[in-house]
C-alpha cells in the first residue's frame, strides 16, 4: 500500500493507494462536528484550511441502536471517495451514494456500501459515499422544546448534512479527477428519498445532474402536522425541560431510542430545506431520473413487521387519503384482511407509483426519466427480489453468483446512466403517453409499455403522511 494525496479547500487529504485504487475515507465535510452547542444545529460550513487530513479509515457511524459491529459518534459528518487511478479519463462522472436505513440506521462503513469494487468494475467513475445524522439527532423537530423555538427546520438536519456533503463534492471533486458538472445522486430506500429531496431543493438541485432512486422517493416524508410534538414527547420522556438538558443527554441514549420512533422522525415538507411539494419542484428541474422498485419489497417488511402491523399501517394510510381515493382503495381491500391485497396496495403506493411519478416528472421537465421493476434474485439466495436486493448487484459487493450476468449488466446500465443519462439503447423513456419500464429479471431484461393498475396510479404524487 502507498499513500495518495489530494489538495482540497479544507486541507490536504491523505488516503491510501492499493493496487491502483485510491481510497480516501473519513474526510470531514463540515467546519465543526455537530456536537455540544452544534447538536440540532445546521451543519457548520467548512472553510479554507492549511492542514493535513488523514483519510485512511472510516469515521464512526451516526448514533443509532448499537449492533456491536460499528462504533458510533456524533462526529460522523464525513465522506469517502474511491478512484481507480489506472484509468486516465479526464473529468470522470461522479456518483454520490446515500445509504438507507429508515432514517434511523445505517453506515457508510458497511462492507455492502464500499466503492472499491464499483470503481474496479467501472474505472471511469468516481464513487463517493457520505454519512449524515440519523433518528432523533437528524430528523426530529425540537421546536416545541423550550430553547428550540428557532429550530423549526431541525427535522431536516440530515438533508442539510447531505446538502453540505454535496457542496463539498461539487467544490473539491476536481482534485480527484471528477467532473463536478456530472454528479449523480444515488440512494436506496431512505437514501433514495434523501437523493430526491436534495434534488428538489433549489440550492442543492443546481449541483445535481442526475438521480438514481432505488425503492425510495419524496413520499418518504411527513407533513408538518404533529412533528413538533414528537420532540416535546421525547424531551418529557428523557426528563428534559429545555434544549440545554437535551444537549446534555448522551448520544448513545438518543441513538438507542431513535429506532423506536420509526416513521415519526422523517424529513418534513415545510417549505424550507424540503419543499412543501417536492414532486412539483422536481418538475421544475431539468435532471435525469432513473427510479424503480423490487417485486418483493413489502414481503420484506411483512416478515419483520408482522401481518397485523402491516394491515394496520396500510389501513391508516388509506384513511388519510382524499375521499375518492379512500373509497377506491377500501373497495379494493374489501372487508377481509387478506395479506396479499395489503401487500399489493402497500407495495404500489409506497414504491411503484412514486417511482413512476419520478420518471414521468423527469421526462416532462425536459430531462429523461426511466423506470424499472427488479424481479431478479441478485442478493441472498432464497429471498427473492427483497427490499435492497439490487444493492449487491449494482455496487458489486457479494452479488448472487447464480444471477451473475444479470447483476453485471444491470451495474453497467446504472453506470451508463450516470455517464450520459441513458442506461441502455433498449430501455425506453417513461412518458405520459407511454408508461414504459424495464423488468430486470433472471430471464434477462424486458422492456414493457403498460400503465400501473388504476388503483396504484391513484397514489402517484401523493404524500401518505
Amino acid at each position: 500500500m502507498m499513500g495518495a494525496r489530494r489538495e482540497c479547500i479544507n486541507g490536504t487529504v491523505r488516503g491510501v493507494l492499493d493496487d491502483g485504487i485510491a481510497s480516501f475515507k473519513g474526510i470531514p465535510y463540515t467546519g465543526e462536528p455537530p456536537v455540544g452547542k452544534n447538536r440540532w444545529m445546521p451543519p457548520v460550513p467548512y472553510g479554507i484550511a492549511d492542514r493535513f487530513i488523514d483519510a485512511d479509515s472510516f469515521a464512526a457511524s451516526p448514533p443509532q441502536r448499537s449492533n456491536g459491529k460499528f462504533p458510533t459518534s456524533e462526529d460522523c459528518l464525513r465522506l469517502n471517495i474511491w478512484v481507480n487511478t489506472k484509468d486516465r479519463t479526464e473529468r470522470k462522472p461522479v456518483i454520490l451514494w446515500i445509504h438507507g436505513g429508515f432514517y434511523t440506521a445505517g453506515s457508510t462503513s458497511h462492507p455492502m456500501y464500499s466503492g472499491e469494487n464499483f470503481v474496479r468494475e467501472s474505472p471511469d467513475i468516481i464513487f463517493v459515499s457520505a454519512g449524515y445524522r440519523l433518528g432523533a439527532l437528524g430528523f426530529m423537530d425540537v421546536s416545541a422544546i423550550p430553547g428550540g423555538e428557532d429550530l423549526d427546520d431541525s427535522a431536516n438536519l440530515g438533508i442539510m448534512d447531505l446538502g453540505m456533503a454535496l457542496k463539498w463534492v461539487y467544490e473539491n471533486i476536481g482534485s480527484f479527477g471528477g467532473d463536478r458538472e456530472n454528479i449523480t445522486l444515488m440512494g436506496q430506500s431512505a437514501g433514495a428519498a434523501c437523493a430526491t429531496l436534495l434534488a428538489s431543493n433549489e440550492e442543492y438541485g443546481r449541483m445535481v445532474r442526475r438521480v438514481i432512486a432505488e425503492s425510495g422517493s419524496p413520499s418518504f416524508s411527513n407533513g408538518v402536522g404533529l412533528s413538533p410534538q414528537v420532540g416535546a414527547y421525547i424531551a418529557k420522556k428523557l426528563g428534559c425541560t429545555d434544549m440545554d438538558d437535551m444537549r446534555s443527554i448522551p448520544s448513545e441514549i438518543l441513538g438507542e431510542l431513535s429506532e423506536s420512533l420509526s416513521m415519526k422522525v422523517w424529513p418534513i415538507r415545510n417549505g424550507k430545506t424540503v419543499p412543501k411539494d417536492p414532486y412539483k419542484e422536481l418538475g421544475k428541474r431539468r435532471i435525469d431520473i432513473l427510479a424503480g422498485s423490487n417485486l418483493n419489497e413489502m414481503e420484506t417488511f411483512a416478515a419483520s413487521m408482522g401481518k397485523d402491523m402491516l394491515v394496520d399501517t396500510t389501513r391508516r394510510t388509506v384513511s388519510s387519503l382524499p375521499e375518492k381515493e379512500k373509497r377506491i382503495a377500501t373497495e379494493f381491500l374489501g372487508s377481509g384482511d387478506e395479506l396479499g391485497k395489503y401487500i399489493i396496495l402497500a407495495n404500489g403506493s409506497l414504491f411503484s407509483a412514486p417511482a413512476e411519478m419520478l420518471a414521468l416528472q423527469a421526462t416532462m421537465s425536459g430531462g429523461k426519466g426511466y423506470r424499472y421493476v427488479w424481479t431478479a434474485e441478485t442478493g441472498r439466495p432464497g429471498y427473492g427480489a427483497y427490499h435492497g436486493a439490487e444493492i449487491p448487484a449494482i455496487l458489486r459487493n457479494r452479488p448472487n453468483e447464480q444471477t451473475r450476468e444479470i447483476s453485471l449488466e444491470a451495474h453497467r446500465m446504472w453506470v451508463s446512466f450516470a455517464r450520459n443519462g441513458v442506461p441502455s439503447e433498449d430501455w425506453p423513456v417513461c412518458e405520459e403517453e407511454d408508461h414504459a419500464f424495464m423488468t430486470i429479471g433472471e430471464a434477462g431484461f424486458k422492456a414493457s409499455r403498460e400503465s400501473l393498475p388504476e388503483i396504484i396510479r391513484r397514489f402517484e404524487g401523493k404524500y401518505l403522511l
